[in-house]
C-alpha cells in the first residue's frame, strides 16, 4: 500500500494506492480542508491505509515518503 499527501495551489488531499502484487486493486483519494497541512494529509493517508486493512482483514505493508509522519507515530 502506497500513501501520499500533498498541497498544491491551496488544495490539500491524499491518496492511497492498494496493490495486489503488481496489480492495482484500489485507489482512494480524498480532499481535505484548505487549512490542513501536508503533514496532516500524510497522516490522514496513513490512517486511511490502516482503516482499509482493518476493514478488509488484511495484513499490509505501507510505503510512505513522510519520515515526519513515521516519527510522529512512533512517539
Amino acid at each position: 500500500v502506497y500513501t501520499d499527501g500533498s498541497k498544491v495551489d491551496g488544495g490539500v488531499g491524499f491518496s492511497v494506492c492498494i496493490l495486489h502484487g503488481e496489480i492495482q486493486h484500489k485507489i482512494i483519494c480524498k480532499k481535505l480542508e484548505p487549512q490542513n497541512t501536508v503533514f496532516q494529509a500524510e497522516l490522514a493517508a496513513l490512517g486511511e491505509a490502516v482503516d482499509w486493512a482493518i476493514e478488509n482483514k488484511k495484513k499490509i505493508n505501507i510505503y510512505t515518503d513522510s519520515r515526519s509522519s513515521i516519527e510522529a507515530l512512533k512517539s
